[in-house]
């Protein structure tokens, strides 16, 4: 059965309004960037955001920052330095509500007496 004129334009018509759809989505996604993923594990707090992260170990007291690599779970020591240091501490003192990262209070005191007993420091 030969298709009708009408049948191509309805079909015409929707594949039109799906590739706009999509482009419209599309366009949306880059409009609204994506929002930083907080995290706690432990005694330490993430923020991710792109391919960079920040940690602070709120035991040992210690930040460091990260950049992710082409594979999913990798990631190696970004500069102590890195230019989005301040933002993402920053993000991470706001989540928290406190002005400094003195305000995060230390975690695990009773298990860090117990590894200095034991003379690992």
């Amino acid at each position: 059965m030969p298709a009708t004129r009408r049948t191509i334009r309805v079909v015409a018509s929707a594949v039109a309004a799906l590739i706009f759809v999509g482009l419209a989505s599309a366009g949306i996604a880059r409009a609204f960037p994506a929002v930083p993923r907080l995290a706690k594990a432990g005694t330490v707090y993430t923020v991710e955001h792109g391919t960079h992260s920040y940690t602070f170990d709120a035991f040992w007291r210690v930040e460091r920052t990260w950049t992710r690599g082409s594979a999913k779970d990798s990631r190696s020591p970004a500069p102590a330095a890195a230019p989005w240091l301040e933002e993402f501490r920053g993000i991470l003192l706001r989540h928290r509500g406190v002005p400094s990262l003195d305000g995060i209070p230390a975690e695990g005191a009773d298990d860090k007496s117990a590894i200095r007993a034991l003379g690992y420091i």
